[in-house]
C-alpha cells in the first residue's frame, strides 16, 4: 500500500463522529481500496516485466465492472467481424493510430493496412495486409477507451516506449472460432516474437465450450515457461520482445 494513502485513510478514520459521518467514511474508504488495488496491481506489472519480459495484469487494474453494459456491447460487435481471409479460422479487424508527441494524444488513421516482416511471421510476414476497420461500436466504447488510456499510462511506465516521438498504436479486434474439427489458431501457428515493443492482450469474452486458448509463453521455441489461460473479461496479458509466445 502507498504511504499516502495509508495517511488519508488513518485521516479519514479520526474525524468520524456520527452515523452519516461513517457512511461517507464508507464509501470514501471504497474508493481508496480501488486505488490501492491499482497501485499494486502497476506495481505487480511493471515488476513482472522486468523479469519475466511479460506480465499478466488482473482485472481490478482497469477499474470496471466485469459484467457491465458496456463489456455486453463490446461481445455483440465480434458477431459481425470479417473473416480473416488467412487461415486459422480467426475474424478480424483492425484499425491504426498515430500518437501525437506533443499533444500526448491519438489520431485515428484513414488506412488499415497491416505490414509485419518475415522474420517476426513466417507465413503472412513480408506481404500489406488490408482489414476492415474495427465498428464504430467498438471503438467509442467506454470500457475500450479505458483500456487505451490504461494500457497507455502503464506502457509509458515501462520506460520500453518512447512517448516524446512519433509512434502507431495498432488495434486489433480478433475472434478465433473453431469450425467443427478445425481448430481456430493464430499466424504463425507456433511460437513466435511479435512485430512490436510492447503488446497488450485482451480477453471480452470465452465460450464456454472453448477448448485450449491457452497463451504460451517461452524464451525459446524449447523452453516454454508459462502456460497461462485468460478466462474472465479484461484479464490481460503484457508481452515485450524479450519472450516468444503463441
Amino acid at each position: 500500500m502507498a504511504p499516502n494513502l495509508k495517511d488519508d485513510i488513518n485521516s479519514i478514520k479520526s474525524g468520524i463522529q456520527n452515523e452519516n459521518e461513517i457512511k461517507d467514511y464508507d464509501c470514501k474508504l471504497k474508493e481508496l481500496n480501488n486505488e490501492i488495488a491499482k497501485d499494486d496491481a502497476t506495481s505487480d506489472a511493471l515488476n513482472q516485466l522486468n523479469n519475466d519480459g511479460f506480465a499478466y495484469i488482473k482485472i481490478d487494474f482497469y477499474g470496471f465492472e466485469t459484467n457491465c453494459t458496456e463489456i455486453e456491447e463490446l461481445k455483440t460487435t465480434y458477431d459481425s467481424l470479417p473473416i480473416d481471409p488467412s487461415p486459422g479460422n480467426r475474424y478480424r479487424a483492425y484499425t491504426c493510430y498515430d500518437w501525437n508527441p506533443t499533444e500526448q494524444s491519438l489520431k485515428k488513421q484513414d488506412s488499415t493496412q497491416y505490414f509485419q516482416s518475415k522474420e517476426y511471421n513466417y507465413i503472412d510476414g513480408g506481404n500489406i495486409r488490408i482489414f476492415d476497420p474495427i465498428s464504430t461500436t467498438f471503438l467509442e466504447n467506454s470500457v475500450l477507451k479505458g483500456l487505451i488510456q490504461k494500457d497507455t499510462e502503464l506502457a509509458k511506465k515501462t520506460g520500453i516506449i518512447n512517448f516524446d516521438e512519433t509512434f502507431e498504436l495498432g488495434l486489433h479486434q480478433i475472434r478465433y472460432k473453431a469450425q467443427g474439427i478445425e481448430p481456430a489458431y493464430s499466424s504463425p501457428l507456433w511460437l513466435h516474437r511479435d512485430d512490436e515493443p510492447l503488446v497488450f492482450v485482451h480477453l471480452f469474452n470465452l465460450s464456454d465450450n472453448a477448448i485450449g486458448g491457452n497463451n504460451l509463453i517461452a524464451t525459446s521455441p524449447k523452453a516454454i515457461t508459462h502456460i497461462i489461460q485468460l478466462k474472465s473479461p479484461l484479464e490481460t496479458i503484457l508481452l515485450s520482445k524479450r519472450i516468444i509466445t503463441l
